[in-house]
């Protein structure tokens, strides 16, 4: 025999989801399910994490008090004739700055304003050290002063001279110079040291004389060039070269030979 109940049956009706929401139902079960490690590795595990906590707290009080990425020792490399306090002056660095203090691009910025300095370059490296690397261009003449030796560099430009590293260049005379004869005197003597290096090597003296020209002195004082600092050339220092070679030994002291005209050289 079969009873049948009169209640009714409290059965939960099926809802229809819309398919963006059943997408959303669903993601969490298609997502990977991260496999927690177990027994040694979860021992191992929990060890890492708790060393890996001691070890942020002297990390968390070295920058709180200022320890971590803070400069402690400044370096200069590269520079041959710029003092390293000016350098850094110049620059704004200073023992004690933080890594974000740290001023990179204008303290780049300002060592390329100087005189002579062709490249340079600040960076922090590990253990506090700030390095300051300039590379300064080469010098072509120099000239005494009262603030001592200064260096002219191939674009005209004047720069100290260090008693450490001496330059055997020939002088610049005069004082007074005007910038464009300055500019085209350092012009002309890069072109002779990079095109005629053994007859540079034999330059004592440079007299500008007006008009771009001037009088080069040899080392020895028997020879004068008579010069056109504002012409190139070229083919007279060559022809000079070959002249010097063969009948120097038969001048007169203090002779001059005349190279303004180009391809020519005419020895008075």
């Amino acid at each position: 025999m079969k009873f049948f109940s009169a209640k009714k049956q409290n059965r939960r009706r099926r809802t229809t989801l819309k398919p963006g929401a059943a997408l959303l139902r669903n993601i969490p079960r298609l997502l990977p399910r991260p496999r927690m490690p177990r027994g040694r590795k979860a021992v191992l595990a929990s060890i890492l994490f708790a060393a890996g906590l001691l070890a942020l707290v002297p990390v968390t009080r070295a920058c709180l008090n200022g320890d971590l990425l803070t400069v402690s020792r400044l370096e200069v490399t590269g520079n041959h004739h710029w003092p390293a306090d000016v350098l850094l002056k110049k620059a704004g660095l200073e023992v004690g700055q933080r890594a974000f203090e740290i001023p990179f691009r204008a303290a780049r910025k300002n060592l390329l304003h100087l005189p002579g300095v062709e490249s340079a370059s600040v960076r922090y490296l590990p253990g506090g050290r700030l390095r300051v690397s300039v590379r300064e261009s080469d010098v072509v003449a120099m000239r005494n002063t009262a603030h001592g030796w200064r260096g002219l560099t191939p674009t005209g430009d004047w720069m100290p001279l260090s008693s450490r590293s001496p330059e055997d260049v020939p002088v610049l005379e005069g004082g007074a110079l005007a910038p464009r004869v300055e500019r085209s005197a350092a012009s002309w003597l890069a072109g002779v040291r990079a095109r005629h290096p053994d007859l540079f090597a034999g330059f004592s003296q440079l007299s500008p004389r007006g008009n771009g020209e001037a009088d080069v002195y040899w080392r020895d004082g028997r020879v004068r060039l008579r010069v056109d600092c504002m012409a190139n050339g070229d083919g007279s220092l060559a022809y000079l070269g070959e002249l010097l070679r063969r009948e120097q030994g038969n001048w007169a002291g203090g002779a001059t030979v005349d190279l303004r005209v180009e391809g020519y050289a005419y020895v008075r």
